[in-house]
């Protein structure tokens, strides 16, 4: 964060604000306009790279996993990249294993074809997700 490469939003709870159950951070990315769906590349202008954000580490607090702060952490990245005035047209997130990617699929994030691991949501579709939620 100190060198500028991404922000870190900590989760805490309301009952001990000092202990961090979970952590994810954000950071502007861009993916070649060549490695995305054709259908969808079709609708983007011909610029060679398409503007994101990348959902970069994510991670719970050990005695916290399994009570889907993992999920709130995603939805909680999904609503303030909305929300911020930064344009961006796609989410990322990298998987680190095949598990990962598969927690990341229910929130219907969709796999780059070249690389399993590394998935992508449109802000369309990020956008419906969270007025879905409420805030």
């Amino acid at each position: 964060m100190k060198r500028g490469f991404a922000t870190v939003i900590v989760a805490r709870t309301e009952t001990a604000p000092k202990k961090i159950i979970g952590y994810y951070t954000l950071s502007a990315a861009s993916v070649l306009l060549d490695n995305v769906p054709e259908e969808m590349a079709r609708k983007m202008p011909r610029y060679p790279n398409i503007p994101a954000v990348r959902l970069g580490r994510l991670a719970v607090a050990s005695g916290m996993q399994g009570q889907h702060i993992g999920s709130l952490l995603v939805l909680d990245a999904l609503r303030r990249s909305c929300l911020n005035e930064l344009a961006w047209a796609l989410f990322l997130v990298d998987a680190k294993n095949e598990r990962v990617a598969a927690f990341y699929e229910k929130f219907l994030f969709q796999r780059f074809a070249d690389n399993a691991l590394h998935l992508w949501m449109h802000r369309k579709q990020a956008e419906n997700l969270i007025t879905q939620i409420p805030a």
